[in-house]
């Protein structure tokens, strides 16, 4: 099947395996369409519905690419096919189970709190792709893990050790903890995707896939939610944000970057969220530029630098 796979297709990997600063640069790129993801959602979060946001920004996402790769849509449709479980569960993990339920539980926890919590998406998908993937791990790199960890800790809590003793956990927390389990899952998952799937039409049917499933949610969200998803000036802008750069770009060049280096090495990138969240939410929301920003930013783009070089081998090489 791959020997069928368009000459494009294969030309895109084997750029991406030419250049070896490329996976990462694709990487960094995601991460901070995901930092812009999160200060626009600290923006918007009281007016919009996290399951119609979800639901939305797929649904936006995928009809703003499709007349683009309808042409490989078609050509390529016997590999979705045939693959039609896989995709089902990258739209379960990464907006089921994922966005969604991150959106939800942010609505009833602090940003603390959830950003704590999310600070361990790294070191989960590492423990998955270890148990589903047996990828390797070794001393440097969990040793990058902890400094990173700690860099992304230091960020959200704002540098007050004090934060962290008064931490009160609700129902929110246990939904950004099973999120984060969520999204270690899908990083494993894309590992599996086939080498020969166009990124893009990979991402169209992700997109696919997660609005069939969000949709029976999205209803049940409609009758029992007294928030209401209205097309307002905001609505639109946070929507159109989500899909073309935290939908289409994230996804792409995150599934890009997780081919090429495995779910363990990408997931490191996570890390960068908080530093391009920070650095928006300053640029953006007139927030304030502290000394522990600036310290955890350092903490965590060391973590990440020291974890790429020191990749096993196993997690470097390109499947």
């Amino acid at each position: 099947m791959a020997e069928s796979a368009p000459s494009s297709d294969r030309d895109i990997h084997a750029t991406i395996a030419r250049h070896a600063w490329l996976p990462f640069a694709l990487l960094t790129g995601a991460m901070l369409c995901m930092g812009g993801n999160i200060t626009m959602g600290r923006a918007i979060s009281p007016e919009l519905p996290p399951i119609a946001l979800t639901f939305w920004r797929c649904l936006v996402a995928a009809l703003i690419a499709l007349p683009f790769v309808y042409p490989k849509l078609r050509s390529q449709l016997p590999i979705l096919v045939a693959q039609w479980r896989l995709v089902l569960g990258f739209g379960f993990f990464w907006a089921v189970a994922g966005h969604a339920v991150t959106y939800a539980g942010l609505f009833t926890t602090t940003a603390i709190n959830g950003g704590v919590i999310a600070a361990t998406q790294p070191a989960l998908t590492i423990v998955v792709a270890w148990l589903l993937l047996r990828d390797a791990i070794n001393l440097r790199q969990g040793t990058g893990v902890g400094i990173a960890l700690l860099g992304a800790v230091v960020i959200t809590i704002r540098g007050d050790l004090a934060l962290l003793r008064d931490l009160q956990f609700v129902i929110g927390d246990f939904l950004i903890a099973l999120s984060m389990l969520s999204f270690a899952v899908y990083n494993v998952l894309v590992k599996k995707a086939p080498r020969e799937l166009d990124p893009f039409v990979m991402m169209v049917a992700i997109m696919a896939s997660s609005c069939s499933l969000l949709l029976p949610f999205y209803g049940l969200e409609i009758v029992f939610d007294d928030r209401v998803f209205a097309w307002q000036e905001s609505a639109i802008w946070a929507v159109l944000y989500t899909a073309i750069f935290a939908s289409i770009g994230a996804v792409v060049l995150m599934n890009l970057g997780i081919q090429h280096v495995g779910p363990g090495s990408a997931a490191m990138f996570i890390n960068l969220v908080p530093v391009f969240s920070t650095l928006l939410a300053v640029a953006f929301l007139n927030e304030v530029f502290q000394i522990y920003h600036g310290f955890g930013i350092v903490l965590v783009v060391g973590g990440v630098y020291l974890t790429i070089r020191s990749r096993a081998p196993s997690s470097a090489q390109a499947t």
